[in-house]
Parts: C-alpha cells; structure tokens; sequence
C-alpha cells in the first residue's frame, strides 16, 4: 500500500488559484511535467492534481508523496537543539539547489521561507530559514 499526503484548498484558495491570484494549481503542473535533473528531487512535485466538490464548494487538491518531519521538528530531538555543522551545511545545499531549480529551470520564485520546510525523506533533509542556518554557521565556526 502506497501513502499520499494530499493537500486540499479551501473554497477561497481554489477561487483564488482560479482567478491566478494564487499559483499552485500552475505552478503543480509546471512541476509535474518538468525536466529531471539532480535539483528537481530537493522539491515537492505534486503526483496528481484534481478537483473535488463539497456541500460548500469546489475545492483544488494536489496529492504528494509523503514528506517527514520539518528542519525545526527535528532540530528540536537533536542534541542542544543544534545541527553539526556538516548537517547545516548540507541542507543549505540542498534548498540552494531546489531554489535554483525553481528559479532558474521554473522560471518560479519561493516566496514562503520559514523553518517549517518538510523534509524529504529519501534525501534527509531539505530546507530552512537562510538567517537561522548561517547564524548556527557563525555560532560553530
């Protein structure tokens, strides 16, 4: 058995993405049908897009493969809530790669930063928020 993370907008969202105010829908397909490279696995492709009706309206869902715990989520069952350096180092390569994949290949630019960036759990770890990894940088060096 297979498990999906599926991610379901509410009624304004999917009016919002409808209207291209919001970009996920595009963006999703975009992803979808773009080119394999060693960046494109640092970021969430959405598996399947579809709508679904409810007693309250259309909504856009996008289904994933499941992601594990956040960069924060896990800094927190690590020794003094701290990464080794080589760790840190690690997941700024690889949100560097995925954000040059969105913005260089994509023609997408993220703009949603923070530290709740899901992991991905086949490449351990993805993301976090740029200032708090380089002043963990400067704290260890």
């Amino acid at each position: 058995m297979d498990y999906v993370a599926v991610k379901i907008l509410n009624i304004s969202g999917t009016a919002a993405d409808a209207a291209d105010k919001l970009l996920e829908r595009r963006v999703g397909q975009a992803l979808m049908s773009s080119p394999s490279t060693s960046a494109r696995k640092h970021v969430a492709i959405p598996k399947r897009i579809f709508y679904e009706e409810s007693i309250y309206g259309l909504h856009l869902c996008l289904v994933y493969e499941p992601c594990g715990l956040s960069v924060s989520d896990l800094r927190h069952i690590q020794p003094a809530e701290r990464f080794p350096l080589q760790v840190v180092k690690s997941i700024a390569r690889q949100a560097l790669m995925a954000l040059d994949f969105l913005h260089n290949t994509m023609g997408v630019v993220h703009s949603g930063a923070h530290t709740r960036i899901l992991i991905d759990q086949r490449s351990m770890l993805m993301a976090e928020n740029r200032c708090e990894t380089e002043e963990y940088a400067r704290e260890t060096a």
